[in-house]
């Protein structure tokens, strides 16, 4: 996408979502190019990682349901807040990461699966790592 038409389109859809939410559609862009990224410059080797078979079973265990927790914690706190949103969902998202990496690490055996994973969490907080810090 034409970054005149991507901002275009970010413009169009932060215009859209309620003031506590701004910023949330411009750090999903971030995101989601940035995770692309990763996978572009990789080989094949580190793509095929996100389908191994350890990542589903650590990820739908019953017992292991980070990503059922982080939601439950970000409607929480989204239906709470009276302000900027995106700070607080850097938070969570930054507190859950030991949930989820935890788990992965102690199932899955191969660091290039480890490594894929952190590399696309790192992706993920991308966003969070450009908000500016406030003193």
């Amino acid at each position: 996408m034409a970054p005149e038409r991507k901002s275009h389109f970010i413009e169009t859809v932060e215009g859209c979502v309620e003031s506590k939410g701004r910023g949330v559609p411009t750090a999903l862009v971030t995101t989601t190019v940035a995770q692309l990224e990763f996978l572009c410059k990789n080989d094949g080797e580190h793509d095929f990682e996100i389908f191994n078979p350890c990542l589903f079973k650590t990820l739908s265990a019953p017992t292991e349901n980070c990503l059922k927790t982080l939601l439950k914690d970000l409607r929480k706190k989204f239906s709470e807040a009276t302000e900027g949103i995106l700070p607080t969902i850097c938070n969570t998202v930054a507190n859950a990461k030991e949930c989820f990496t935890g788990k992965i690490e102690a199932q899955c055996q191969n660091q290039i699966t480890r490594n894929t994973i952190a590399a696309l969490y790192h992706a993920t907080m991308k966003p969070c790592n450009e908000i500016p810090k406030t003193k």
